[in-house]
């Protein structure tokens, strides 16, 4: 009685299956991406690791790496772990270029916009003639 009154109340395991629902939402980084799929791998019992690579393929949007998989299939989820490191240094790379990209043309706006009130202020002050006596 009391076992089965506290067993109610506990999470359900999760089943290979669940992984298959698990997919890339829009804007979210690959890094992301497999922190959260690895988050409800865990939870699996007996993890069969060939499902999981299927699923976390299966769950990727369409991208330089899903192709490359898809060109070629990953051996296992280790190895497929290992070939989305160097994508996901190349997705942080090139947000980092595009963040300083943005930063310098922002700046560079500032900096037109700030040259184009000075001479407005000269052309301000120069339109009129001081009448010296």
């Amino acid at each position: 009685m009391f076992i089965n009154h506290f067993t109610a109340s506990r999470a359900p395991r999760k089943t290979n299956h669940h992984l298959l629902t698990i997919k890339q939402k829009i804007g979210e980084s690959l890094r992301a991406y497999i922190a959260r799929f690895h988050n409800e791998a865990v939870q699996v019992e007996r993890l069969d690791q060939s499902m999981a690579m299927h699923a976390l393929m299966d769950g990727l949007k369409d991208s330089s790496f899903y192709r490359s998989l898809n060109k070629r299939e990953p051996t296992s989820l280790n190895d497929l772990l290992r070939r989305a490191e160097g994508y996901i240094r190349a997705e942080e790379r090139a947000a980092i270029k595009e963040a300083q990209e943005t930063s310098n043309s922002e700046r560079k706006r500032k900096i037109e916009k700030d040259i184009d009130n000075e001479s407005t202020k000269d052309r301000k002050q120069s339109r009129y003639n001081y009448l010296h006596i």
